[in-house]
């Protein structure tokens, strides 16, 4: 099997998502050398079955718990609490003495290492005690979670009514299931859309929605068969952030090199972020009195 016996929107997706690294051939090679093969589509052990619940602590934030068991708890220590559970982050920062970051900003990078500032790394400790407090884990708002590294990999994706994407969560949630759609193994997290058309094609993890659209495979493989034919399709639904799709400077630097933009879809629609608010009339002016002006035009 090769890149011309892939769906159409499959073949166009491949090329779209290798255009700086290899010519129609060089993609061609690359299907009809994972022929018959399979993706790593799983990672450690599949969460199908368990119970999820989202508790309260007394740092003021929910902490996932499933099967009663807290994601975020690291190893207890001898001396902690009764009922406390051990948190620990790995964080980095930079610095140019002025501006403070977790990330040092691009242009701080050269091919030899960073080029001003300084970074380092530190691993922050705390502990939580949970309260009495519980909800379910897709209606706390991403603010209001655990921040422990667990919470971008293995939390569902946030279904509030309150925002587009909550809404729209939900609505797939409803029609295909809680799992992601493509693993079935895995809370469903991300909206998972088509570059080229903005058209979703399903809920997944966060594993998957960051991989699956490496998936050489024509078929027989769970990430191929989610790209052959997506679970949402039928709904018809559009990403809730067009202005979004595909648009980074990677998507900048391959319309470039192609010499066209293939997520091109018309002139944008300028919409308002706020509604419009009616202004106060300008305090007049003393000394000019407006009666008197002359208002006939100089042309």
């Amino acid at each position: 099997m090769g890149l011309d016996d892939l769906l159409e929107h499959r073949r166009d997706a491949l090329l779209w998502r290798y255009a700086l690294e290899l010519d129609y051939d060089g993609v061609d090679d690359l299907v009809r050398d994972n022929a018959g093969g399979q993706c790593r589509v799983l990672w450690g052990e599949p969460a199908v079955g368990e119970e999820y619940a989202a508790i309260l602590g007394d740092d003021g934030r929910y902490h996932m718990l499933a099967d009663g068991t807290p994601w975020c708890a690291e190893r207890r220590r001898r001396h902690d609490p009764a009922g406390a559970i051990r948190h620990e982050q790995w964080c980095h920062w930079w610095t140019d003495g002025t501006r403070y970051r977790a990330q040092a900003p691009a242009d701080a990078w050269s091919t030899e290492g960073l080029r001003y500032g300084d970074s380092d790394t530190c691993t922050l400790e705390w502990l939580v005690t949970l309260t009495d407090v519980v909800t379910d884990p897709v209606l706390v708002p991403t603010r209001q979670r655990c921040v422990h590294h667990t919470t971008r990999t293995s939390w569902p994706g946030y279904q509030g009514p309150d925002t587009p994407e909550g809404r729209q969560r939900a609505r797939l949630v409803a029609a295909l299931g809680r799992l992601c759609h493509a693993c079935r193994a895995r809370p469903a997290a991300s909206i998972d859309h088509d570059h080229l058309t903005g058209l979703v094609r399903g809920l997944l993890c966060g594993y998957c929605n960051t991989h699956v659209d490496g998936c050489p495979h024509g078929s027989g493989c769970a990430w191929a068969d989610y790209l052959n034919n997506p679970p949402a399709a039928h709904l018809r639904l559009r990403y809730t952030k067009p202005e979004r799709v595909g648009r980074s400077d990677r998507a900048a630097e391959k319309i470039e090199y192609l010499g066209f933009d293939p997520l091109y879809r018309g002139p944008a629609t300028q919409r308002r972020r706020f509604p419009a608010r009616e202004l106060p009339a300008p305090a007049s002016t003393p000394g000019i009195d407006l009666s008197a002006v002359d208002e006939t035009p100089l042309f």
